[in-house]
């Protein structure tokens, strides 16, 4: 017999007692051992581990019931076997290497160890088990008493628990939340990469564990730091409390804190801190609120708008109608909202209001129009509507339209209209009147004329001649003021008529420089007529109304130029395969006019002041005439002037091209003097710019100079070079 001595627990890391092994028994064999136990057999069998004795064999000396239930196999069935067999393949040779270990080393003899295997079911099934070795003293030979336990359950724990951890991990660092977590005693332990982003801190201050730091770091970048601090004291004071506010910073940003107790169990071990930066939040919340203040501000102007203001969607759906509209329209509210707005609409009007909606829905542009509406009562009323897209987050989702009764617009225009036409008709009486009695008068005037010009005939004496020579001056003149009677009476009641043929623009021009000869060189003035070669050769137009216009503004030209140049031209400004737009133009060095007199000039009765009608005659219908007969044949005129320097007043009319009749000689010189050199003498700039042009279009070579002195040096040039001048045009009236 042995001696005994009390068997204690094997102890697993998690602190529970996992099999009872003897730690000094000294038996002549295990069967024996077990059997001298006793009273801790019935124990040994009630482990719910199974208890496996092995002998330096690797044999299964001795089993449990336990060991029977986990593996499935008999006592029997094992007794004698290797206890690998309760292992899978992969194992096999593990579990021996670790058993020679404990027949080798003396500290695992007194520790044991723990293996996490899986261990082999009789049908080959696998379960992880957990395998713990310890020595038995009993007899010859080394023993080993192994207790295996399944561990399904916890392994199927720890992995839950690893899945939870590693998902709370995650949710942590993908949450747009700062996640700070503190102790009981205020120690920073641990945060989210999250927490480090929205307050800016650098990687090595979080990990540098220097609480004191962080927070310091914290407090600068905010508005009100010492708030921040009282509310921390104020929760620690209450460890249960929760808590959100609402942090400000010094940059204007802001932050929502949220705070709530860390429990494990029911312990309080600390505090959860959360940080959300709301600022976008914030600041569009201050604009919604803004936006709702100017909207419920809109809704009080719409609903307190005398006009009718009325809302649609895009499919014209009424959606919102204002106490104008009911006014105007006669529907409540109730009657329309929901209805498609078209029924206010007459028939004959909807096909062009629907195009008007459509460009406002597709061009998300304003239109303004005036048309008619239906009234309940069945009456229409003139409506003048502006109607504007409403536009929402992803474009227009919709129309407002203002809507103003114009009756009463409508009534006045009505009798404005009527007032205008009485008083067209009253002008045009008045203007058929005075042409009539303009042409009885000139009748008889032009006989005053006629016998005048035969009196001057006859032999009168000296006094005789002075008299009717004023008769006749004096007729001429009235004459020529009833002669522009006349035509302005015509005009003002649209009784002229165009007489179109087709006439030569040169020709034209030169008669009418050929009519104010006289009256230039009276008055020293140097009268200058060019067409541009350009110019077609035959126009087809009213050529006595051109006519008309033109001496109208050349004759004004020589009137009211005391020195210097009269110049009237022909150019061409625009010109197509049979129309050109011609423009004739009349420039002189006279008093000029002021720009705030051009607008006014061309109106009826009008010059530049009251003195220019004393000084220099005229009844101020000339200019207005010209206006009326250029616009009759759809032409423009216009000035352009300097005080004290002069004027050019122009017309503009596009004429058609004519052909030249059959029989009109060419030009005798055309093609015999090209190529000769021709030299211009004349002190005039505008006359040698003229005949520079004019002999340049001829094919000749001209050399215009000012004065006779730079002319003989010239021609003395040119003859030593061997290239003497063809032709000399000299001004006959050189000052030098």
């Amino acid at each position: 017999m042995g001696r005994a001595v009390p068997a204690h627990p094997d102890v697993h890391g998690c602190g529970r007692p996992c099999h009872l092994f003897s730690a000094g028994a000294e038996m002549t064999n295990e069967t024996q051992s077990l059997d001298h136990v006793g009273s801790y057999r019935d124990l040994v069998e009630a482990v719910p581990d199974a208890l496996l004795v092995i002998n330096e064999d690797g044999e299964i000396t001795f089993v449990n019931a336990h060991t029977e239930r986990l593996f499935g196999y008999s006592r029997s069935q094992l007794l004698g076997r290797h206890y690998e067999m309760l292992l899978p393949v992969r194992f096999k040779g593990h579990g021996e290497a670790i058993r020679e270990r404990f027949a080798s080393d003396p500290g695992m003899r007194r520790a044991g160890t723990d293996m996490k295997l899986f261990g082999r079911y009789r049908d080959g099934a696998e379960f992880p088990i957990e395998i713990s070795f310890a020595p038995l003293n009993a007899g010859p030979g080394v023993k080993i008493v192994a207790s295996i336990r399944d561990v399904s359950d916890r392994t199927r724990v720890d992995a839950e628990l690893r899945d939870a951890l590693s998902l709370l991990s995650a949710t942590l660092e993908s949450t747009a939340d700062g996640i700070l977590v503190v102790t009981a005693d205020g120690r920073i332990a641990g945060s989210n990469e999250r927490f480090a982003i929205l307050w800016g801190i650098p990687a090595e201050l979080i990990d540098s564990h220097d609480d004191g730091r962080v927070m310091a770091f914290v407090l600068d970048q905010l508005a009100n730091p010492d708030r921040f601090v009282d509310k921390v004291r104020e929760l620690y004071a209450d460890p249960g409390a929760e808590s959100l506010d609402v942090l400000d910073f010094r940059d204007g940003r802001t932050f929502e804190r949220y705070s709530r107790p860390q429990l494990v169990g029911e312990e309080i071990v600390g505090r959860v801190w959360s940080f959300r930066d709301v600022t976008s939040r914030r600041r569009a919340e201050e604009q919604a609120r803004e936006a709702l203040a100017q909207l419920e501000g809109l809704g009080a102007i719409v609903r307190s708008s005398a006009d009718a203001i009325v809302g649609k969607d895009v499919n014209g759906v009424i959606t919102s109608w204002n106490p104008g509209a009911e006014k105007l329209y006669g529907y409540a509210a109730a009657e329309v909202i929901g209805r498609d707005f078209r029924f206010l609409i007459p028939d004959h009007r909807r096909r062009a209001e629907d195009a008007v909606m459509a460009a406002v829905l597709d061009g998300g542009q304003d239109r303004s129009f005036e048309t008619d509406r239906v009234r309940k009562d069945g009456s229409i009323v003139p409506v003048s509507l502006t109607v504007s897209p409403i536009r929402g987050e992803h474009g227009v989702i919709g129309t407002a339209t203002i809507g103003h009764d114009i009756t009463a617009r409508r009534a006045a225009e009505a009798e404005l209209l009527a007032a205008r036409e009485a008083a067209l008709e009253s002008s045009r009486l008045k203007s058929e009147f005075l042409a009539t009695m303009s042409h009885e008068i000139r009748t008889p005037m032009n006989g005053v004329i006629g016998l005048t010009a035969l009196l001057l005939d006859t032999p009168l004496d000296e006094t005789q001649r002075k008299y009717a020579q004023g008769v006749q001056t004096a007729a001429g003149a009235l004459l020529t003021l009833i002669n522009d009677i006349l035509d302005f009476s015509k005009l003002e009641a649209g009784k002229i008529d165009l007489d179109v043929i087709s006439f030569d623009p040169r020709y034209l021009m030169e008669e009418v420089a050929a009519l104010l000869t006289e009256d230039a060189q009276g008055k020293g003035l140097e009268l200058i007529a060019y067409c541009r070669p350009e110019v077609p050769a035959r126009l087809a137009g009213d050529a006595g109304r051109i006519r008309q216009i033109l001496l109208n503004l050349a004759s004004n030209a020589v009137k009211f130029t005391a020195s210097g140049e009269v110049a009237i031209r022909v150019n061409v400004v625009e010109q197509d395969a049979g129309t050109a737009v011609v423009r004739f133009e009349v420039s002189d060095t006279g008093i000029g006019i002021d720009a705030a007199d051009h607008l006014r000039l061309f109106d009826s009765f009008s010059q530049a002041d009251a003195s220019t009608t004393r000084r220099y005659g005229g009844t101020g219908l000339g200019l207005a005439i010209c206006r009326r007969l250029t616009e009759a044949m759809g032409g423009e005129i216009g000035l352009t002037s300097t005080p004290g320097e002069g004027s050019t007043f122009w017309f503009a009319i596009r004429l058609p091209v004519a052909e030249t009749p059959a029989g009109v000689p060419e030009p005798l010189f055309t093609g015999l003097l090209a190529g000769l050199r021709v030299l211009v003498v004349d002190d005039n700039a505008t006359n040698r710019l003229v005949l520079e042009s004019q002999l340049t279009a001829w094919g000749l070579r001209p050399d215009a100079v000012a004065d006779a002195a730079t002319a003989l040096d010239r021609s003395r040039t040119a003859a030593a070079t061997g290239q003497p001048y063809d032709i000399a045009v000299l001004d006959m009236c050189m000052p030098d």
